[in-house]
């Protein structure tokens, strides 16, 4: 069974720029954005949620001035959760720095 067809993928799109030139401070603005992502996602969906789990996986370090792109997928949503996967990639080579999967649990419908 092709499951690829069942999938109704949603996702949303950012763009920053950094210019930070301390070590883990980075870091913690892409957990931080990431995290943002996913209640922006939740909330186009419909949905009122809160994070229940971020795992980060840092790939490259982001050379200082660089643009970044973020984006977040819908993977599945399954009795009130929603598991999302994220990634930041460099903007001008596609070069994936970052991924993230998280979970979020629905709280309440937004009327």
């Amino acid at each position: 069974m092709n499951t690829l067809k069942k999938q109704q993928r949603y996702g949303c799109q950012s763009y920053v720029y950094f210019r930070l030139n301390y070590g883990n401070g980075l870091d913690f603005f892409r957990s931080l954005i990431f995290d943002e992502m996913m209640g922006w996602l939740s909330r186009y969906l419909g949905h009122d949620a809160m994070t229940a789990r971020l795992e980060v996986r840092y790939r490259q370090p982001v050379p200082l001035g660089s643009r970044l792109s973020f984006s977040a997928v819908l993977r599945r949503q399954i009795k009130g959760l929603l598991d999302i996967h994220l990634t930041a990639q460099l903007e001008d080579n596609f070069v994936v720095v970052a991924e993230a999967s998280g979970r979020v649990m629905i709280i309440s419908d937004q009327n």
